[in-house]
């Protein structure tokens, strides 16, 4: 769970994911703004740190949960996500509230999302939404993502979707 801060729209609920996966001891991929962390096993997420250690490395990594731009993930989890809140004011009212509605509009779509920092688009199917994270998956059902809803740059539809 997460107090009210001004990391309440995408830094808290991605914590909330990563100490999922700390939960769970399996190796992930994790898309920061400037670079990629491979094979990747989360040991703890709290104080908007990610701890942990890539495959084959002895000395811990530290990351920024506010720097995290999505989760590759290789096999079928389920999330507990945080409802989704409406701001009044503020950059989660004006970013991220905005491009979760849009999300949620299309869960069970398959569509393209743009991330920031990243080499293309995710061809996906959106799974579920939650408060700052968008969950999806390949169209084949792996890998799956959780996708800072703050990171996304865009979301094309299927044409019989567009307005």
């Amino acid at each position: 769970m997460f107090d009210k801060t001004l990391c309440d729209c995408c830094v808290c609920p991605m914590q909330c994911i990563c100490q999922q996966l700390a939960e769970l001891g399996i190796e992930v991929t994790i898309f920061s703004r400037e670079q990629r962390f491979n094979f990747f096993e989360i040991q703890e997420a709290k104080n908007f740190i990610v701890t942990g250690l890539q495959s084959g490395e002895t000395m811990q990594s530290f990351l920024p949960t506010a720097n995290i731009s999505y989760i590759e993930i290789d096999e079928t989890v389920s999330f507990n996500l945080k409802q989704i809140q409406k701001n009044i004011k503020g950059e989660c009212a004006c970013a991220e509230d905005p491009i979760t509605n849009v999300a949620q509009s299309l869960i069970n779509e398959t569509v393209a999302i743009c991330i920031q920092a990243d080499d293309g688009d995710l061809e996906v199917i959106i799974c579920d939404v939650g408060e700052g994270i968008v969950i999806a998956k390949e169209v084949n059902g792996t890998p799956m993502y959780a996708i800072s809803s703050c990171a996304i740059t865009g979301i094309t539809p299927p044409t019989d979707k567009m307005n």
